[in-house]
């Protein structure tokens, strides 16, 4: 059993939506863990929020992101991370049923366990931890809740790989997570920044896989799919959208973003 913990970094608006994280065995994120929290008691902190960091004009970070940036690597985690801009296709979904399930976040976060799922051994299970989003929760739920019954994603005697997801508040074993989700934002923002150099360290993994879904990438998966499904994109109300979001809450029992099995 892997366990693997996501965050996201979210753009407003059309922007850019960002989904990454680690995964490991028990043994890899004890390490992690136990190391983090050595490094932020040295540099006097208890905790790493990536937003609220200040002085980076005079790169008052370095030490601390260059020390904490090497961390999970080095305790054996592998990076993973997801990403695609919503203003890339934002025309093709907006004002359609398809618009619920095709949020950057929705669509970053669905891809990055795809992908991994995809990678692993078949006989290897997956849990899955992200922090809490109740506004997505019920979709998020429904989503994998259906993605854990595909054949695909079975062991060969039937059993579901991915075993279990939960979500959980901001904590010490998501700060690496929250970490690398800033930094992919930045280098996607402007890789030449001063941001996106201090917050290198994080990226530099050797054990990582991961995609920025492009625009064309994007639009030719939509308009595909489209063509299959075209119901999936009659226009929706401002209302009906509200109708079908509680609607996955209630079906699925997860309006207070708890965890769920599958």
């Amino acid at each position: 059993m892997l366990s693997m913990y996501l965050d996201e970094s979210l753009e407003p608006d059309e922007g850019y939506a960002v989904v990454a994280g680690f995964i490991g065995d028990d043994m890899a994120w004890n390490r992690c863990v136990l190391q983090w929290r050595i490094v932020l008691a040295l540099m006097g902190r208890t905790s790493l929020h990536m937003k609220t960091l200040r002085g980076w004009k005079d790169d008052r970070n370095r030490d601390l992101l260059r020390h904490l940036g090497l961390i999970p690597a080095r305790s054996g985690l592998a990076l993973v991370y997801a990403s695609v801009k919503f203003s890339d296709y934002s025309d093709l979904v907006s004002g359609a049923s398809i618009e619920i399930i095709s949020e950057g976040y929705l669509l970053s976060l669905f891809n990055v366990v795809a992908m991994t799922m995809a990678g692993l051994p078949e006989d290897e299970r997956l849990e899955v931890i992200w922090e809490q989003q109740p506004v997505y929760s019920g979709v998020r739920e429904s989503m994998f809740s259906l993605a854990a019954r595909m054949p695909d994603w079975k062991t060969p005697d039937g059993v579901p790989r991915l075993a279990k997801w939960s979500s959980k508040a901001k904590s010490t074993i998501l700060e690496p997570s929250d970490y690398a989700c800033y930094a992919l934002l930045q280098r996607l923002r402007d890789p030449s920044s001063k941001k996106s150099s201090l917050c290198a360290p994080i990226l530099g993994n050797p054990r990582q896989y991961g995609w920025h879904m492009t625009r064309d990438q994007i639009r030719t998966g939509l308009t595909e799919f489209r063509e299959a499904n075209s119901d999936a994109f009659n226009p929706m109300t401002r209302e009906k959208k509200q109708e079908y979001r509680a609607a996955f809450k209630q079906a699925y029992g997860a309006g207070n973003d708890r965890e769920t099995n599958a």
